[in-house]
């Protein structure tokens, strides 16, 4: 379960079941189907929700946590925010900072693209132990609060 508080956003689904989420502004509290939470507070700080539960967490997305995802199917709206409500993009600087030498391709294989900007909600569910890094939550489908649509194959999964 991710709990959004007046924050922005930008990860993918899996088809496999695994989550990617990637912090641009705020906070967002990420929690296992038992309630064991785990908080991504910097902007840039990144978590990577595998199907048997773990999470993998890094201070911002890298080719190791997207384990072969490219760029541009886990992080779309990093890449490239001509898509987006004007309102719903993040500044460039910050952009830049998070995907840093990560180089684009516009491949999605499978994911499910969201992002968010503003509200409350929760997306996905799941068990397993918590701490980032070496427990986690399952990801899963679900609302993504005040979000818009993914490109590359993405859907609208933004809330109130």
């Amino acid at each position: 379960t991710v709990g959004v508080r007046g924050t922005m956003f930008d990860g993918y689904i899996g088809a496999d079941g695994s989550a990617f989420i990637v912090l641009l502004n705020g906070e967002v509290e990420v929690c296992n189907h038992g309630g064991a939470c785990v908080q991504l507070t910097d902007p840039c700080e990144c978590a990577l929700v595998q199907p048997d539960g773990r999470i993998q967490g890094a201070r911002r997305p890298n080719q190791q946590i997207l384990q072969g995802t490219s760029p541009g199917a886990a992080v779309p709206f990093l890449l490239g925010q001509n898509t987006l409500n004007p309102k719903m993009q993040v500044p460039t600087r910050v952009a830049r900072n998070c995907v840093g030498g990560l180089s684009s391709s516009p491949t999605n294989t499978g994911r499910t693209n969201f992002s968010s900007s503003t509200g409350r909600g929760q997306q996905g569910d799941g068990e397993g132990a918590n701490g980032l890094g070496t427990g986690g939550a399952n990801g899963g489908g679900g609302n993504g609060g005040g979000g818009n649509g993914g490109s590359n194959g993405g859907q609208n999964t933004g809330g109130p």
